[in-house]
């Protein structure tokens, strides 16, 4: 049985054989984390919510053979707003309005979008 540091020192060997060099796989680590900080700025500025966009995969990791399919997989960890029982205790930010009507089942309540106190709606 080969030892660990042969089959290491041969698996970065074929790594380096196939395109898949330790440079070319931090080019694609440093690549995929400037894209999670760029997806996660851009989902808090456009919907005002605390969303925060891990990258996982081949990809990701630089571990790609060139000339194959190869996709990235994204996790996007979501904190929900709060939910308020007046409009007035919104403030500002997103949050979702608690509320009942005459049409509303009993046990069951309706959620209103809230964008800095006013009403939005949903797209």
């Amino acid at each position: 049985m080969e030892s660990l540091p042969d089959l290491s020192s041969r698996l970065d060997e074929t790594m380096d054989m196939i395109g898949a060099s330790e440079s070319m796989r931090q080019l694609h680590r440093r690549a995929a984390t400037t894209r999670e900080i760029l997806n996660t700025v851009c989902l808090d500025l456009t919907y005002g919510t605390k969303t925060i966009v891990y990258q996982c995969g081949s990809s990701y990791e630089g571990t790609v053979i060139p000339d194959t399919a190869s996709d990235i997989d994204m996790i996007d960890a979501r904190i929900f707003p709060s939910v308020v029982t007046h409009r007035l205790m919104a403030g500002s930010g997103l949050r979702l309005l608690m509320f009942r009507d005459d049409w509303t089942k009993p046990g069951y309540v309706k959620l209103q979008v809230l964008m800095d106190g006013r009403c939005n709606a949903v797209k």
